[in-house]
């Protein structure tokens, strides 16, 4: 592809992933503060920092698993790459970047919503105050998604977007699947086990639809199968798997020039990998190591994508930065 239309490209994939992991951490924070206030404390903390991976790099950065030090380090850090901060920066950055192809709507919100969020202090996010935060954030980056849908073009720059949100998607369910499953209890309090697993469903959005779909039943066996199977769930991993591979073959089509042998076969390899599903009996062991190769191949399908499409640009920025 033409150097410039990679760099369009890359921005508008950073762009949807970046606005995708805001509204997931606000999710994923308002529902750990939730549960620390009823009876878990600290161990919710350690949780978001877990799924996000960043556990060891706090602990040596910040120490305490207090609240108010991690609502502070994903919430105003912006030096942190993982932050809600850090991400609404990259977003507006990326979406300057493609400005020509998204519309003065969607510039115009993601500006306001930039310069609003960006106004926060320690003031603000409170643990009395962190719930309405974490609703403003859901509801900004969900208005941002509306005007996305409604305003731009179905051309090359809406599927590029389009890979970015699903890859980030399934990324982000299979990283709270996976430390869920694993911390979540399984004792014989029945009341106790269904509370934590619909608060895990909660976190991805998905409450209503697998009440729907599991009104009754083995809350880890069908938590598990919801968030990786539902194809009726937009952030399950076989809907987003499903969605990647419609905007790959879109962009194959209208960019006949472009070599795509990767990332085919990069996207080839993932389907497989989640048509193999999880040894059963599911265990916390064995859905880990599933999960643990599942991202792995989202990964390989991203970098892929980097590869084949964004090369130049990614050139381009290594020649900078040297």
């Amino acid at each position: 592809m033409p150097n410039l239309l990679s760099r369009f490209a890359s921005d508008l994939f950073w762009l949807a992933r970046y606005m995708e992991r805001a509204e997931a951490l606000a999710r994923l924070i308002d529902i750990s503060k939730n549960y620390a206030g009823s009876h878990r404390g600290d161990s919710s903390w350690e949780r978001i920092l877990r799924i996000c991976g960043d556990l060891e790099t706090y602990k040596e950065a910040e120490g305490s698993l207090d609240s108010a030090s991690v609502l502070a380090y994903y919430l105003l850090d912006a030096k942190n790459p993982t932050s809600v901060a850090f991400a609404i920066n990259a977003a507006r950055d990326n979406a300057r970047g493609a400005r020509h192809l998204i519309s003065t709507e969607l510039w115009t919100h993601l500006n306001t919503f930039h310069n609003h969020y960006m106004k926060l202090t320690a003031r603000d996010i409170r643990i009395s105050n962190v719930s309405n935060i974490c609703q403003e954030i859901k509801t900004g980056c969900q208005a941002f998604e509306g005007i996305v849908q409604s305003t731009m073009t179905r051309g090359e720059p809406w599927y590029f977007y389009d890979l970015g949100k699903n890859i980030e998607r399934a990324d982000q369910t299979t990283r709270v699947l996976d430390i869920g499953y694993i911390s979540l209890s399984s004792g014989d309090d029945d009341a106790l086990v269904s509370v934590q697993w619909n608060t895990l469903v909660r976190t991805l959005a998905g409450y209503h639809l697998y009440r729907s779909k599991f009104p009754a039943g083995e809350y880890a066996r069908d938590v598990a199968s919801f968030l990786l199977f539902e194809t009726e769930f937009t952030r399950s991993v076989a809907f987003c798997v499903e969605s990647i591979s419609v905007s790959l073959g879109q962009l194959t089509r209208r960019l006949p020039m472009v070599p795509t042998e990767a990332v085919q076969s990069a996207q080839d390899a993932l389907v497989a990998r989640l048509a193999e599903g999880p040894t059963k009996p599911i265990t916390p062991a064995r859905l880990h190591d599933f999960l643990d190769r599942l991202q792995l191949s989202i990964g390989d399908v991203s970098e892929a994508i980097a590869i084949t499409y964004f090369a130049k640009e990614v050139e381009a920025e290594d020649r900078a930065a040297a």
